[in-house]
């Protein structure tokens, strides 16, 4: 199968190299188009094979699958641009943007275009991802929707929800990476002000993160039974913790969820 990624910026990119790096796409079966030539040579640099044009119109005449990985902004630009060009009975469009939605895409498209969302987070370039999808009822059913479990799934974890739920899945796993990261930093901070050297400390706070949601993944257990496991009484890390619970770690962390959520 053939796709065309229209939009090969961040999330694009990520699409692309994931896809290659995976085994799930041959290179010569992607073709890819950015707004400018220099964006293009960037990403054909890391994934050598790969077509790339700043023609759209062209780039969807080649492909089965379309996927939109521009700004939710962008969208209804590139609908007015391609719509036209695509076959429903043999084609079906990806929108990896956090709008527009489904009923809207369908507008855009035509009521008859077999139309998926995708919501990745950008670890889908070392297909260690999370990507949420949601379609209407008879897509879930196809084989479009199978072709699109088949090739998330090379890129990490999928998950198929409601449309509704799409928002939750952004705010978790999507900004998710970027509130993880933010934790990374400011533990890695702490690190070089108890006297390690930043690299040390980025280190091992990045490989404590991975031992830690790995505890949790493996042993089917919750965050609160591993924490119970190095938490004793009087002991450093329940100081540790009440610390951070009296500086509003808990409710950062809600509040950095609800931020990151369309209203």
């Amino acid at each position: 199968m053939k796709i065309a990624v229209i939009g090969s910026g961040n999330m694009g990119g990520a699409l692309v190299r994931g896809l290659v790096a995976s085994g799930a796409v041959a290179p010569q079966d992607i073709i890819c188009t950015a707004a400018t030539q220099k964006s293009l040579e960037k990403l054909q640099s890391r994934c050598p094979g790969i077509e790339v044009t700043t023609e759209n119109i062209y780039a969807v005449a080649k492909a089965q699958c379309i996927v939109l990985a521009v700004k939710p902004w962008i969208v209804p630009q590139i609908a007015a641009e391609i719509a036209g060009f695509i076959k429903p009975e043999s084609q079906f469009i990806v929108s990896m943007a956090a709008s527009p939605s489904l009923e809207e895409l369908q507008k855009l498209f035509g009521e008859k275009s077999a139309i998926i969302r995708a919501i990745p987070n950008t670890a889908i370039e070392i297909c260690k991802g999370v990507t949420f999808l949601s379609s209407t009822p008879q897509m879930q059913k196809s084989s479009w929707g199978e072709e699109a479990t088949r090739l998330f799934s090379a890129l990490g974890g999928v998950w198929w929800v409601g449309e509704k739920e799409l928002n939750a899945g952004m705010a978790l796993a999507s900004c998710g990476i970027a509130y993880a990261l933010k934790y990374l930093k400011s533990a890695t901070d702490g690190g070089v002000e108890l006297g390690l050297k930043p690299a040390l400390a980025r280190e091992i706070v990045a490989q404590t993160m991975i031992g830690a949601a790995s505890l949790v993944k493996e042993n089917s257990s919750s965050p609160d039974a591993e924490i119970d496991r190095v938490t004793t009484p009087g002991g450093l890390t329940i100081r540790g913790l009440n610390a951070m619970e009296e500086k509003g770690f808990t409710a950062a962390v809600l509040a950095g969820l609800r931020g990151g959520t369309i209203k």
